[in-house]
């Protein structure tokens, strides 16, 4: 991380992935649109190179990816 980006993550408090999860509720910024801008972005760039390649394999890939950090996220987050 740049210094800009790591004096933003100690100013808000907030994780890249949630190993180590905010402390209060982060609302500014990208998490104001999604849960997890850091794991959309690395997914994105893994279908990307996909499609780049052609790559079905790949493609699957991206896509198990994408669903095991939405389980990784999501689900913990779900308190019944």
């Amino acid at each position: 991380m740049g210094p800009h980006a790591h004096h933003r993550r100690r100013r808000l408090l907030a994780a890249p992935l949630p190993f180590d999860p905010p402390r209060r509720l982060v609302i500014t910024g990208p998490y104001w649109w999604v849960l997890n801008p850091m794991a959309i972005g690395a997914g994105s760039a893994l279908v990307g190179v996909a499609l780049f390649y052609a790559s079905r394999p790949f493609l699957i890939f991206a896509g198990l990816f994408v669903l095991g950090i939405h389980a990784f996220v999501v689900f913990p987050t779900m308190k019944a």
